[in-house]
């Protein structure tokens, strides 16, 4: 049982997107967001972000997020 007062308003939407050949692809979703649809621009299987040849940096993003940790955090390590 939800309690109206903490939990979001869900309801079913579309999310409307584009195939490899530019077909369109409609499925559904819960959302909280105003409206019933979503229309997605970006083609996923165009999209950097998605594609198999992608080289992500991620060690990199790692180190710098712990550098970050460690340059805030350094004065409660132990001796």
């Amino acid at each position: 049982m939800a309690i109206k007062e903490i939990h979001p308003n869900y309801h079913e939407i579309e999310i409307e997107t584009f195939e490899k050949d530019g077909t369109k692809r409609i499925f559904k979703s819960m959302s909280t967001i105003k409206g019933n649809k979503i229309v997605a621009e970006v083609n996923i299987y165009k999209h950097p972000a998605w594609k198999e040849d992608t080289k992500v940096d991620t060690e990199g993003s790692i180190n710098k997020t712990l550098q970050k940790f460690n340059s805030k955090f350094s004065r409660f390590k132990k001796a």
